[in-house]
């Protein structure tokens, strides 16, 4: 006695997609039943293109690789078909559901990762993940329904000029969004037996090569960190500006959000301790900051008090989820970027240098001067970014010209 059952794919020409493209469906016949079903495949292609998978003439490599998955996707429906003795359609699609591969959607797997994120507190990467799904829905309105077999170098390079050209964002922007892509990407490839020639990042002629953004060197020389630091703050505003700004700074270039997330059992006689809320769940070793405390750790500790029985400023509060936390730093880190402004404009910065001064010059300029002051790269580096050279090097990568004359005059 044969199997009971046939298995094939099926192009549902019922159902167009405004791609111009159908569905390509699993087709599940019972002959003891005497009916089918149709399941979803995640796939979709033209008329013509699923004509020639079956004659399997002239393919291109994208279409190799769509008959490739195909033909995979019959044999694991034949291998739990031949698992069900005796077998029906409802205990085939309740298996079929429960041991299907994950999805191929791109969307789908970004939004799974804007979850996994905001489960683990990481409200602002969240936030960039969801910010690439509303790119790729503004880039294409079909994106909900993008799986990774539409990712190529035309559709990457496509994505980047429209958001670059169109929309006008930075390169560095773009960059983040790709990344993401790539990282989702390589999330869905994991679970899929795809042909390493479909990969598409990187540096080969068929691949697409995210840019690398040199971040423009945001340091203040000393002579305009002098003057910020003799400036009489005009309002409160500025006052509080200034003391957030030289904490940093004072701090290593400690980010304001880590200085916000500062716990009283964080503060030692001699000094502060912390872990860099970003590495918390990026790193495999978790590494422990200390900070001698000075006047402007004193200052800032004592005026901006908190009377949270753990937090050991006044602006978060353990009661906060993290998505208020996240909007509180992003409020004050507002608020600072513009008094700090007025402040260096005030103290005599040349006003393009106010202009563009933020909250995170701060870490910039304690890198850049203390490696002009002898410190070394890898100690810096050791501080700031555990030990990422790289990382480390775009901090301090350009210096102004009186620093090569300097050089110049020792050799």
């Amino acid at each position: 006695m044969g199997p009971q059952y046939l298995i094939s794919t099926y192009l549902d020409r019922r159902s167009l997609k405004t791609d111009g493209t159908y569905p390509i469906k699993l087709r599940v016949y019972s002959k003891s039943e005497s009916k089918q079903i149709l399941l979803r495949t995640g796939f979709s292609t033209t008329s013509s293109t699923f004509d020639k998978l079956k004659s399997g003439n002239k393919l291109s490599h994208k279409e190799k690789q769509l008959r490739h998955n195909i033909n995979r996707l019959e044999v694991e429906a034949h291998d739990i078909a031949e698992t069900l003795t005796p077998f029906s359609l409802k205990r085939f699609k309740s298996r079929w559901s429960g041991e299907s591969k994950s999805s191929i959607e791109l969307i789908a797997e970004l939004k799974t990762i804007v979850k996994e994120k905001l489960s683990l507190g990481a409200v602002s990467t969240a936030e960039k993940y969801s910010l690439t799904i509303k790119a790729l829905l503004r880039h294409n309105t079909t994106s909900e329904n993008l799986t990774i077999y539409d990712i190529d170098k035309a559709f990457l390079t496509q994505f980047q000029n429209h958001m670059v050209s169109v929309e006008e964002l930075s390169q560095a922007t773009a960059a983040i969004y790709l990344r993401n892509i790539r990282t989702a990407y390589r999330r869905i490839a994991e679970g899929l037996s795809l042909d390493p020639g479909l990969y598409p990042f990187g540096n080969k002629k068929n691949q697409f090569q995210i840019k690398s953004v040199s971040k423009t060197n945001k340091a203040l020389s000393e002579e305009e960190k002098i003057k910020l630091e003799k400036s009489e703050p005009k309002n409160n505003g500025q006052e509080l500006a200034k003391d957030f700004w030289f904490f940093s700074y004072f701090s290593y270039g400690m980010n304001l959000r880590d200085i916000l997330e500062l716990k009283k059992k964080d503060l030692h006689s001699e000094y502060l301790s912390y872990i860099r809320t970003k590495t918390r769940t990026t790193k495999n070793t978790i590494t422990e900051k200390r900070v001698p405390i000075t006047k402007w750790h004193l200052k800032v500790l004592e005026q901006y008090k908190g009377n949270d029985k753990k937090y050991a400023l006044n602006f978060l509060s353990s009661q906060m989820t993290p998505e208020e936390k996240h909007r509180r730093v992003k409020r004050l880190n507002k608020f600072i970027n513009h008094h700090i402004k007025e402040l260096a404009l005030s103290a005599g910065l040349e006003a393009e240098t106010s202009n563009r001064i933020a909250m995170n010059h701060a870490r910039h300029t304690f890198a850049t001067l203390a490696v002009r002051k002898g410190t070394s790269v890898a100690f810096i580096s050791e501080i700031l970014h555990d030990g990422n050279l790289k990382t480390t090097q775009e901090y301090i990568g350009s210096f102004s010209a009186s620093d090569y004359k300097e050089l110049s005059s020792l050799l």
